[in-house]
């Protein structure tokens, strides 16, 4: 019997990585290395801060920065696009 696919994305959870370690992680790691891709970074935001393609934002507005939510299920938005500088 075939085994089931392994998760890409989601390795550190699957192997029962504690969420909140894993969300200050990916934190410190987001300012390292600058990495954009909240909201408030995107082209694609309002003056208001609303999203103009509709995408529910709460997870990427949010402080403390969660990316990994309680359902286990990273936040990410596929239409970001890093805002001129």
């Amino acid at each position: 019997m075939r085994e089931p696919p392994r998760p890409r994305f989601q390795p550190d959870l699957v192997r029962g990585g504690d969420r909140q370690a894993l969300n200050a992680a990916f934190t410190l790691q987001a300012k390292e290395f600058d990495l954009a891709f909240r909201c408030p970074e995107c082209a694609y935001r309002t003056a208001a801060g609303q999203c103009t393609v509709g995408w529910p934002n709460e997870a990427l507005m949010a402080e403390p920065l969660e990316v990994i939510g309680a359902d286990l299920i990273p936040a990410f938005c596929k239409a970001f696009e890093p805002d001129a500088p």
